[in-house]
């Protein structure tokens, strides 16, 4: 089956060039069937974080912005999402959240994902039924424990706490360590050996990595192999430092981590 998406940015383009996608795709499937949906302009990536038993009871851990990717594959996350998430906004958009988990009646972990576009109007767009990568900001901004949630709801108990317990504290980066170039179209290709490592630490410095000094990167899995979590009273006093490349002495022989060449905004 051949498919093509066309951008229409007025009504008059959209009725001459759907007429144009239908003649198009007839021939190939016999079905000239056009699908529109609204196109948004620079949206945010906002997820928010949920929980919910067997007994009902579900609840939010807040937001998380995942705006920052390549090849639509998350690479920066930050938790609570900067700098446009009101208390309005963000109490709108759990509720949401929290309305998908409902009437699914879905329990367990889980994120709800969303578009946000300018002038506040938010979309829904897929809920992951388990937990994430980025999972870890929320951990530093709450405090609680998510592996330990998810499994105790899996085994039949009930979250041992009420929304309003649940509070932010402060602010979390996570940078995800890929290997891959980016000045070579991220490639990942051949594999790498890492020559030379020194892992990052300190207060309020999180590392997930399985990597070590003469580790061989094997070509056949995901290109992350690590990540790097910071947390800090407020945003710009994060020490993680993820997007200003301080994953300190780290070097690959083909590879430079990404997080060398992206700047915080």
């Amino acid at each position: 089956m051949v498919s093509a998406c066309r951008l229409w940015r007025t009504r008059q383009a959209s009725r001459k060039q759907s007429r144009r996608v239908c003649v198009s795709r007839r021939p190939h499937s016999g079905d000239p069937t056009v699908f529109i949906e609204k196109y948004l302009v620079k949206p945010r990536h906002i997820e928010f974080q949920v929980l919910a038993d067997q007994s009902g009871n579900q609840v939010h851990l807040f937001d998380r912005e995942c705006s920052i990717q390549r090849r639509h594959q998350k690479l920066v996350e930050e938790a609570p999402c900067p700098p446009i998430m009101t208390d309005e906004l963000r109490e709108r958009m759990a509720e949401s959240a929290l309305k998908v988990t409902k009437a699914t009646g879905y329990y367990n972990a889980g994120t709800v994902e969303f578009l946000y576009a300018d002038g506040g109007d938010y979309y829904f767009m897929e809920m992951n039924t388990r937990l994430q990568v980025e999972h870890t900001v929320t951990e530093m901004v709450t405090g609680i424990d998510l592996v330990r949630q998810q499994l105790a709801i899996a085994a039949g108990e009930d979250i041992p706490f009420e929304q309003d317990d649940v509070k932010l504290n402060g602010h979390a980066i996570e940078c995800r360590i890929n290997a891959e170039d980016p000045l070579n179209n991220f490639q990942a290709d051949p594999p790498g050996k890492i020559v030379r490592y020194r892992s990052p630490g300190g207060p309020g410095i999180r590392v997930d990595s399985g990597i070590h000094m003469g580790y061989s990167i094997p070509p056949m899995y995901d290109s992350m192999i690590s990540k790097l979590c910071g947390w800090g009273g407020v945003r710009e006093q994060n020490p993680s430092s993820a997007c200003e490349g301080r994953y300190l002495s780290m070097s690959f022989l083909g590879y430079r981590p990404l997080c060398r060449f992206i700047t915080p905004s």
